[in-house]
């Protein structure tokens, strides 16, 4: 590379790092610089390894991935699926240094890990956040090694984002409300409302908390705030406001858990 050409491509990354920081341009380059001394590592597609969470509150922690493909000598496209809640699947390229195989000796460890998170949604999209971020933030760095400004990268993730917030709001209302509820275009007010309302990650984990709530017979979830709050109805009657809104009632006759679980107790006679 001559003189010139070398202080050309060192000032291009100046602003790279003071916008994104200099930790993730260095640790790419020296990523880049190692996999050229390096031999190449084989990963065949369908098989199962881990994917390490780089950054976070879950940072360093290995997660049950399926290989996609082999991108590129030292990235690799895999797939976490922890799970049959909308969200709890993601498909993204990493580094191979982030991952590792599985041998057979920590086959069942493997294994105990995928159905710990597959019975537990909350964690599982926890998880799926974390590795979302990580590999937004290195889409993001290799945009800007790239050249692109930082008006070109704020608006190629604030399309991503649009983009993936419709797939998700498709995806959940194609699948409907959850066993022991139908979907309704109409919202509770006022003396209908419990006046109760809790965060909740998924729509079954909505429908859930109704079960075990005195006195619930439909909610409302908000797909983009994840809100869930509930009623003493299970028609409400009133006109929606919220696009994003998912509302489910029972059927008629239908009964909340806590409900059931009271009306089952043995009655005390009175003396």
């Amino acid at each position: 590379m001559a003189p010139s050409s070398f202080w050309v491509w060192v000032l291009a990354l100046v602003p790279v790092a003071l916008v994104w920081g200099s930790h993730d341009v260095t640790a790419l380059l020296q990523h880049e610089a190692t996999l050229a001394q390096a031999p190449p590592l084989t990963w065949e597609s369908g098989k199962e390894a881990e994917v390490a969470v780089e950054t976070g509150s879950m940072a360093n922690t290995w997660i049950p991935c399926t290989i996609e493909k082999q991108k590129s000598t030292g990235f690799v496209e895999v797939r976490v699926n922890l799970g049959t809640c909308i969200g709890c699947e993601t498909t993204f390229t990493v580094s191979e240094s982030l991952l590792r195989k599985i041998e057979l000796d920590n086959m069942e460890k493997f294994k105990e890990a995928q159905t710990r998170l597959m019975y537990d949604p909350a964690e599982a999209l926890k998880v799926i956040t974390e590795l979302n971020r990580d590999a937004d933030r290195r889409m993001r760095t290799r945009m800007y090694l790239n050249g692109n400004t930082t008006e070109e990268v704020r608006a190629f993730f604030a399309k991503k984002a649009m983009a993936d917030r419709k797939r998700k709001e498709a995806k959940i209302r194609a699948r409907g409300c959850p066993q022991g509820y139908q979907e309704l275009d109409t919202v509770a007010k006022g003396p209908d409302t419990l006046g109760l309302s809790q965060r909740q990650p998924t729509v079954e984990l909505c429908a859930a908390a109704c079960d075990v709530q005195p006195g619930c017979m439909s909610f409302e979830w908000s797909i983009g705030g994840q809100v869930c709050s509930f009623n003493k109805v299970a028609k409400p009657d009133k006109r929606r406001h919220a696009a994003d809104l998912m509302i489910c009632g029972r059927p008629s006759g239908g009964q909340s858990q806590a409900a059931q679980a009271a009306s089952e107790q043995p009655s005390v006679a009175k003396e």
